[in-house]
């Protein structure tokens, strides 16, 4: 068995060795993967580790590290809360987007693989406690407008399940993409009534199929991954499209993954960063 992690900002897992197939997910920086197979032609078949997709990636785009570092780096609770924000070493530097994973990071930086990085933006130690609905509404809105792209995860695209998880990942609640595991996600909650800020709102195009998810905001509306990350009213019935004046998506079914409502206490450090992670002030 070997592992590896992904050393690029973002990178393309496919349905097969081929450019040209389709794109079943995302891999960002700091995120960890179980190798299964090789090509000749540069691909590599993973099994990531962020969500459970099997699929290709290129090889270039991954550096296989220890079983040691795999344990070590797959428990990692330092996440990168930016849109992006550039990370330096010694001789370079590129940009890695919300949800990259910043192994033992000290506050100043970070060893991946080996490498040592210099980071400098907002991060999360999710470890700790679970995070307010308040929480999930603002780090939901931050995504406002990013288009809609299959299998993406990142704010230059993604799809509904991906923004969902992307947006819990950051209270430290790990989602599956798969509807059929996220209507059995946390608690149900049966009215809409009932309902609060950050529960999560699955919908049905035709009866038994789950299609759609978003987060529900506090006055009757919605948040969710429809041509692009926008907000819609929200009712027992569904979502309501305000232009088209037509309901676009209807309920199925409302779960509650946040089962404690605990804010996180988010301070900016005096003097700069201590020798341990800070959980930094976003809003």
């Amino acid at each position: 068995m070997s592992y590896a992690v992904c050393h690029t900002a973002i990178s393309s897992l496919r349905s097969s060795s081929k450019e040209r197939s389709d794109q079943l997910s995302q891999v960002l920086f700091g995120e960890v993967m179980t190798i299964i197979d090789r090509k000749a032609n540069k691909w590599v078949r993973v099994l990531t580790h962020s969500d459970s997709n099997l699929g290709w990636i290129l090889e270039d785009h991954i550096v296989e590290i220890t079983a040691d570092e795999f344990n070590s780096y797959s428990k990692s609770n330092q996440f990168s809360v930016e849109l992006f924000h550039p990370v330096f070493t010694s001789n370079s530097s590129f940009h890695i987007p919300f949800g990259s994973r910043l192994p033992g990071f000290d506050g100043l930086g970070f060893t991946l693989a080996g490498k040592r990085y210099t980071f400098s933006g907002r991060t999360i130690d999710t470890r700790s406690k679970r995070i307010s609905g308040e929480w999930i509404t603002k780090v939901a809105k931050m995504f406002m407008h990013a288009p809609q792209l299959p299998g993406g995860r990142s704010p230059v695209g993604m799809d509904p399940s991906s923004f969902v998880q992307l947006v819990f990942a950051s209270a430290g609640v790990s989602l599956e993409r798969n509807f059929e595991e996220l209507v059995k996600i946390g608690r149900r909650v049966d009215f809409v009534e009932e309902a609060t800020e950050g529960d999560l709102a699955l919908f049905e195009k035709r009866k038994g199929k789950v299609v759609h998810i978003g987060i529900i905001l506090p006055g009757k509306q919605v948040i969710h991954v429809d041509g692009t990350v926008r907000i819609d009213y929200f009712d027992h019935y569904g979502i309501f499209n305000k232009e088209e004046q037509k309901y676009s998506h209807k309920l199925r079914i409302i779960r509650r993954a946040l089962l404690e409502d605990t804010p996180l206490d988010f301070s900016v450090p005096s003097g700069g960063f201590g020798k341990s992670a800070q959980q930094i002030k976003m809003f």
